[in-house]
């Protein structure tokens, strides 16, 4: 049987010292002291990281993946102002009826997305959101 190498440092870790990390949406096996050092790293910079190595078990589903975070960040929309990529919000119902129990009530659905550089804030709507892959999975990583 063969042994588990550290996907980061390509030492094998010891049976208590081993850690299963998600790079890339694959599992691999780390050491304690790597799984430390990769703590709180984005995904695409865990992925960079972990493909600078030549250790990580299936290479090309963490490049695909990192090649999907790139283009999505890519398509992410920015701000108009600073240029700086906008942060969703959860969905907000807005209703603009001036009676709320009127017939002609309408409400619509909103998503808010804010600038965190210089907080200008900007409404979507989900269907926008919805003909693009990539934006959905903008939102759901913001929300």
């Amino acid at each position: 049987m063969a042994k588990d190498i550290c996907a980061i440092c390509g030492e094998t870790p010891g049976l208590l010292k081993s850690v299963t990390i998600v790079i890339g949406k694959t599992t691999q096996v780390v050491c304690s002291d790597c799984a430390k050092e990769v703590q709180g790293m984005g995904e695409a910079a865990l992925c960079r990281h972990a493909l600078s190595r030549c250790y990580a078990k299936s290479r090309d589903k963490i490049q695909a993946r990192l090649d999907f975070i790139t283009a999505a960040e890519e398509a992410r929309p920015k701000c108009m102002r600073c240029n700086t990529p906008l942060k969703f919000s959860a969905k907000v119902t807005l209703d603009a009826s001036p009676m709320r129990d009127s017939i002609f009530s309408s409400t619509f659905d909103l998503i808010p997305a804010h600038c965190p550089s210089c907080f200008k804030m900007e409404l979507f709507s989900p269907e926008m959101l919805q003909q693009s892959e990539l934006m959905l999975c903008l939102y759901t990583q913001d929300t």
